[in-house]
């Protein structure tokens, strides 16, 4: 068989693919049962911390094979108060993504949101695991992709905008706004 067309273009339309994507949700809550020195009152009556003991983790994630990633992730730690006038509405820490990766010859990779990217052997920057070995020079090479949705609990290491990749004039361009 013969087949003529783009060899990187999917064959399912973006909607369709956070349609059949596969979902999870997840709720965590914790505390601690002893007493910390933070929420034991002063002899003024008033707690060192403003908020209750509770710690509340809630993260959505969804992925399409490895193509299409989107999700959040709302935290509130222990001793923050829950509603408050803050901008977060108390929770100290929100993150959110979607990430587009391999969808034509053109666009190789799309992520808005929170990213965490890795270029120029981690001399540029360097988000991911690098933990390997090896006798050879030639072998130490990092690879894998440029931008990668971020979607973890730590509050740091990341970057929030939009970056993408695209493939044009036989190489691949890389930009970032954060």
């Amino acid at each position: 068989f013969l087949k003529a067309g783009d060899p990187y273009k999917l064959p399912i339309s973006i909607d369709q693919m956070f349609i059949q994507s596969r979902k999870d949700f997840i709720f965590k809550w914790a505390q601690v049962l002893e007493d910390k020195k933070g929420f034991i009152p002063l002899e003024n009556s008033t707690k060192a911390y403003l908020g209750d003991k509770n710690k509340l983790l809630t993260r959505f994630r969804g992925n399409y094979e490895n193509k299409l990633s989107y999700g959040f992730i709302l935290e509130k730690d222990e001793g923050e108060k829950f509603i408050s006038d803050t901008i977060n509405h108390g929770l100290d820490y929100i993150t959110a993504h979607v990430y587009l990766k391999d969808y034509s010859t053109l666009l190789k990779e799309v992520a808005i949101g929170d990213f965490s990217f890795s270029l120029g052997q981690g001399l540029i920057s360097h988000n991911g695991f690098g933990a390997s070995k090896s006798a050879w020079t030639t072998d130490i090479k990092k690879g894998g992709r440029v931008f990668r949705p971020y979607n973890s609990v730590n509050e740091n290491s990341y970057y929030r905008g939009f970056a993408t990749t695209v493939r044009f004039l036989n190489a691949e361009w890389s930009f970032f706004f954060s």
